[in-house]
């Protein structure tokens, strides 16, 4: 009994200790846990301070990804920051503009923590998308209107100066130097401006905004204008492309040595003291100049605009609504290195008068090159739209315009040369390609002189040989979605005038013979060479052969030119009077056949001494029974209304008068067929 009483205590020892031991190793296995995971968490928070420091980098610092470019790059209107600085210029030196200032927002209280902040980019924080441009979608926000905006417009040929508000802000005042502004009459979003100089305050129920104009007799507005000078005009910090209004002191004068000679006079403001000055800039000039009143010279240059836009553009001659898109909206592309880095917001509106347009906004993605439209847009499957890209001050840096059709595929424009041939232009096809519930209707046109064919995917039209034609305006329909449409088929004419005559009525594509004594010195005769459009060519080049032509220069407001005929009067072939002697013209920057194209013909004395006499015969029979104008190839008919003679021997005439006075009579230039009162065929 005594071992079992020794083993029994033995037992119980061992189990205690058992138990001791077991609580020992779970207290150790779970302080063992706990080190390990303070161990993770203090990893995890370094991982994120450095990707957190990383983030703040510039692209640079970080590495950039190179990238193709796109086949098709759409540039921006340029809008961005103009410079502080402004310089005193010596003597010719040129100065340097100070342009408006940035709008800049009253301060505003922070937003507590935990609250969703108000949608403005100047108090949001990093954009935290992926990198990934594929996978990056636009964050949109719903505020639809950003900052008002400096603009001006025509009112009877007065320019008003302005500050546009956008749809969706209500001001409670808007002041200027302690004055209030009132709303524009025509447009109650719009207030004029009643000085230049000082700032603008808006005030609305939730913000105070402070916009600063510029200053008195220093500086100039410049503002983007639709083709013509027309609508509403928008200031921007640097012109680029297009129509621009220049506001400057009434006491700047044009420096036409650096921007060229005006197309229209200086127009007033209802700024006191300020005038309007109208630009066109492209290409070949992109500068706006001025002498200022002490004679210092004022240079406002052009910069490369910032972003573009990229997609399957179609080609067509709309100047003011922006390039158009087949299928899908473009994207937006920064073309610099800084990229997006420093814009806060984009907004994208449909374009248009009205008002409760469509518009939406979203901010960009700082690490991708390339922005896609948001899927709202894409939704609406087309129309004509704006996008505005602003910083993070919400200051405007570029403004384009857009229009795209999703079931739009393709547009082509038969090959033709812009140049005539022997026989003069042809006719020209236009071909649209397109989904089956896509309607392409011509406008702006009388109807049955164009056939326009629809099938189900494709849309043809034949465009005539007629000037009157040259320029067709199209409207392509997708249930309730439109999209209007120009197309030019690009053709040159020309024009027998005297100098003092203002706007001859016929333009022909086929040589006019004329005599000699038409090259005399003292001739009031020229051609007048008709252009597609304005700023078409800078020159055209006329001549008898290629060694002696001369170089005539073509004015950017007029898309024709004058020849005066009396600057050939020296040429050899003027002097030869035996021989047939060609005026031809070519125009280099477009390409045109080496030979040149005949646009008036000389005769030798030989041949056509001088235009032939016309007979006239009695209509003892049926004109078109004899040897007369009624059976001769050179009697020309249209619409069997308008008769004229290819030869020139008789004006163009109505069938009345053709009948009367022209369908019996002969010329030696007769050439044709007839069959006489007996059935007898008689040819020339």
């Amino acid at each position: 009994m005594s071992d079992i009483g020794v083993i029994s205590g033995w037992l119980m020892n061992t189990m205690e200790w058992l138990s001791v031991m077991g609580l020992s190793v779970i207290l150790i296995v779970t302080a063992l846990l706990l080190v390990v995971s303070g161990t993770i968490a203090v990893v995890l928070v370094v991982d994120r301070r450095q990707a957190l420091r990383k983030r703040k980098q510039s692209p640079s610092e970080i590495g950039k990804k190179k990238e193709q470019p796109p086949s098709e790059i759409v540039q921006a209107e340029t809008g961005e920051q103009a410079s502080r600085n402004q310089t005193k210029p010596q003597g010719d030196a040129v100065q340097t503009v100070e342009l408006p200032p940035s709008v800049t927002p009253e301060p505003q209280p922070k937003t507590p923590v935990g609250r969703h902040p108000p949608p403005r980019p100047v108090e949001r924080g990093p954009h935290r998308g992926p990198k990934e441009p594929s996978d990056e979608k636009p964050k949109l926000m719903r505020r639809s209107a950003l900052k008002p905006e400096i603009v001006c417009w025509e009112e009877g040929r007065n320019w008003i100066v302005g500050i546009e508000m956008p749809e969706q802000m209500q001001p409670l005042s808007v002041v200027q130097n302690n004055d209030t502004l009132e709303s524009d009459s025509a447009n109650e979003t719009c207030y004029r401006l009643k000085r230049i100089e000082g700032d603008i305050k808006v005030t609305t129920e939730t913000e105070k905004i402070r916009i600063s104009v510029i200053k008195i007799g220093k500086n100039c507005l410049i503002f983007k204008m639709r083709r013509n000078w027309s609508g509403l005009g928008r200031l921007v910090r640097y012109p680029n492309i297009g129509y621009y209004l220049a506001v400057v002191p009434q006491a700047w004068q044009r420096d036409e040595e650096v921007s060229g000679h005006a197309s229209i006079n200086p127009e007033s403001t209802q700024i006191h003291g300020y005038s309007a000055h109208f630009f066109y800039l492209d290409n070949s000039n992109r500068v706006i100049a001025f002498i200022a009143s002490d004679g210092d010279r004022v240079k406002i240059e052009s910069k490369r605009p910032r972003f573009g836009l990229i997609g399957t553009t179609i080609t067509d001659d709309s100047e003011d609504m922006g390039p158009l898109f087949a299928g899908q909206p473009p994207c937006l592309r920064s073309l610099e290195k800084k990229g997006w880095t420093d814009v806060g917001i984009i907004v994208i509106g449909e374009e248009g008068r009205g008002k409760n347009k469509w518009r939406t906004s979203f901010f960009p993605n700082a690490d991708a090159i390339e922005q896609p439209m948001p899927d709202e847009l894409v939704g609406r499957g087309g129309g004509w739209y704006f996008s505005r890209i602003y910083n993070k001050n919400e200051n405007l840096i570029e403004s384009m315009d857009f229009r795209f059709l999703n079931v739009l595929k393709n547009v082509e424009i038969s090959p033709y040369s812009f140049l005539p041939g022997p026989d003069g232009h042809t006719p020209v096809m236009l071909s649209f390609y397109h989904e089956q519930d896509c309607q392409i209707n011509l406008i702006k046109a009388p109807e049955g002189v164009v056939e326009v064919k629809q099938e189900d995917h494709k849309t043809t039209a034949i465009i005539p040989n007629n000037q009157a034609w040259d320029l067709t305006y199209w409207e392509l329909r997708s249930g309730k979605t439109k999209v209007l449409m120009e197309i030019m088929v690009e053709r040159v004419r020309w024009s027998l005038v005297t100098m003092d005559e203002e706007t001859p009525s016929e333009q022909r594509d086929k040589p006019y013979r004329v005599e000699r004594s038409t090259f005399t010195a003292t001739s009031k005769q020229a051609l007048q060479i008709w252009l597609p459009k304005l700023n078409w060519t800078r020159e055209v080049v006329v001549g008898f052969d290629p060694t002696t032509c001369r170089k005539f220069q073509v004015k950017a407001t007029q898309r024709f030119v004058r020849i005066p005929l009396s600057d050939f009067s020296d040429a050899s072939q003027i002097s030869i009077s035996t021989e047939q002697a060609e005026l031809k013209i070519w125009i280099p920057t477009r390409d045109s056949r080496s030979d040149g194209v005949t646009i008036c013909v000389i005769a030798s004395k030989i041949e056509t001494p001088s235009l032939p006499a016309i007979t006239f015969v009695p209509p003892k029979v049926d004109p078109n029974q004899m040897r007369s104008c009624s059976t001769c190839d050179h009697a020309r008919v249209r619409y069997e209304t308008l008769f004229w003679c290819r030869r020139n021997n008789w004006p163009r005439v109505a069938r009345e008068k053709f009948d009367k006075e022209f369908a019996a009579h002969v010329c030696s230039d007769w050439r044709g067929e007839y069959y006489d009162a007996e059935g007898n065929r008689h040819t020339s």
